[in-house]
């Protein structure tokens, strides 16, 4: 089971963001599948709205950003994203956003809109089974792959 990282199961008031990659996701499985990936160099988020919250307070610092489309919450990744675009949040640290969705037409959806609205940073589809193919081509080296995945 996924490590209760700073950010789960808390209010995003006074958190502190303290990892290169920041995950999104509301089911644990999906966090597990990230610890068996990198290990412990991540922190989790479980809902849209957190996730939300945090950028709105300026309280997102990682370089790479997990989201999901198909939360099991009140607010999808793609209403989030709609969201982030009618309040024109920052994102000055974020290099990478990856959808790892697979709703298909939610990603495309997410994808999208960040690549329109968000130009300088890298924002592409990233199923969960390709994130396997290529942790199994890295032989399985978390920081090799947590490397390839910040791409520094």
């Amino acid at each position: 089971m996924a490590k209760q990282d700073g950010l789960i199961n808390q209010s995003s008031h006074g958190i502190a963001q303290k990892s290169e990659i920041l995950v999104m996701d509301d089911q644990i499985e999906r966090h597990d599948l990230f610890l068996r990936f990198i290990g412990n160099g991540f922190d989790s988020v479980y809902t849209a709205e957190t996730m939300l919250t945090l950028m709105e307070n300026g309280q997102v610092n990682a370089k790479v950003l997990f989201w999901d489309h198909d939360l099991g919450s009140n607010m999808k990744g793609s209403e989030m994203v709609k969201a982030m675009i009618a309040q024109n949040i920052e994102l000055p640290t974020v290099k990478r956003i990856y959808v790892h969705s697979a709703n298909l037409a939610g990603n495309r959806m997410m994808v999208e809109d960040l690549q329109q609205h968000y130009p300088n940073i890298i924002t592409s589809m990233a199923p969960i089974s390709w994130l396997n193919d290529e942790f199994q081509n890295m032989k399985r080296d978390k920081e090799a792959f947590k490397t390839f995945l910040i791409g520094d």
